[in-house]
């Protein structure tokens, strides 16, 4: 099945980034690949709860969130 596929594509990869858009965060998810100690880099818009972001970074999650720090 597609969730078993991409876990095994996760475990066997350098390093994992997921792009999500901040509704998809903290939602479950009928099939899940993975855990968040599984992703490496995860994605997101602003409009992911500071909560979840501290959550994420404290299992060594690298958060990104999009359109900030960019120079103009």
């Amino acid at each position: 099945n597609e969730a078993y596929t991409k876990g095994l594509i996760m475990k066997r990869s350098r390093q994992v980034v997921l792009l999500a858009d901040s509704s998809k965060l903290g939602v479950p998810s009928f099939a899940a690949s993975g855990q968040a100690e599984d992703i490496d880099v995860i994605v997101t818009d602003a409009g992911a709860p500071q909560e979840l972001i501290d959550a994420l970074e404290k299992a060594h999650v690298e958060v990104r969130i999009c359109g900030q720090n960019i120079e103009k």
